[in-house]
């Protein structure tokens, strides 16, 4: 395979791929929820404090999470800060590289306690196909129909927590075409959410910036007013920038796409 210039991953045959299967098969209460927040590129929070120290001895979500840390299948993010928390038992966690979150979603593709994955990529395959087109509406909805059909894993009512929802719908299908980087330092301040194609993929670069109650509009003014374009300054390639925003009285986002003009 080095010889021809062609490498791919070999995890299906291994055990560690079998035990991963294994242990999120698991059917404990919140399970589901984390591991696609997991694929989606977000981080969920595993209190390690009740774990067992053996493979056996499962009791909650956590136990479950916490073995995937001691295996390598999740990382602990350096430097997390849980306010009110104690950090010795307590972390935030994601999985760290591209092979690991490939071989989580091909194990979800095929298991009965996540029948709502296959639904879930494929409408965020449609809502990247949207903002392509630079369809509004039709990308509001899409926000609007994600947040009704999921509402175990799109729960919301501030800022940060709309963050996690948008990564959720926007990631899923993007793991193969992007690089997201979340608080991305720009201009006069941290863009929300940038999305660089990677490399061979030919679409254009997103910058999402999110309100909470506030306007779409507001959104795009902020990127605009704090130059948070500087990002793409050496980027050859086409760039969007959307803002969304949620409206808590009407339960309804706001959707506005332009172009970004250098």
């Amino acid at each position: 395979a080095i010889d021809e210039n062609k490498f791919k991953s070999y995890w299906t045959q291994t055990e560690t791929f079998e035990s991963l299967r294994r242990y999120i098969d698991l059917n404990m209460a919140g399970l589901t929820d984390e591991i696609v927040k997991l694929i989606a590129g977000n981080e969920v929070v595993v209190n390690t404090s009740r774990f067992h120290n053996d493979m056996t001895t499962f009791e909650s979500k956590d136990d479950v999470l916490t073995l995937l840390i001691h295996l390598g299948y999740l990382a602990i993010i350096p430097d997390s800060k849980l306010k009110g928390i104690d950090n010795d038992k307590v972390f935030a966690v994601h999985i760290p590289n591209e092979e690991i979150r490939k071989e989580f979603r091909n194990i979800t593709d095929e298991n009965k306690n996540y029948p709502g994955i296959y639904a879930l990529i494929s409408q965020s395959l449609d809502l990247l196909d949207k903002i392509y087109e630079m369809d509004n509406d039709a990308v509001a909805q899409a926000f609007d129909l994600a947040h009704q059909d999921h509402t175990s894993i799109l729960k919301y009512n501030d800022e940060n927590s709309l963050s996690c929802v948008i990564s959720l719908a926007l990631n899923l299908a993007s793991v193969d075409l992007y690089n997201v980087h979340k608080e991305l330092p720009s201009g006069k301040g941290f863009a929300d959410m940038v999305y660089l194609p990677k490399h061979g993929v030919e679409k254009p670069a997103l910058l999402v910036e999110l309100k909470y109650d506030k306007s779409a509009q507001t959104a795009i003014d902020q990127i605009k007013q704090k130059n948070y374009g500087r990002i793409f300054r050496d980027y050859k390639g086409e760039v969007l920038v959307v803002g969304i925003n949620y409206d808590k009285d009407t339960k309804e986002h706001q959707c506005l796409i332009e172009k970004l003009r250098f």
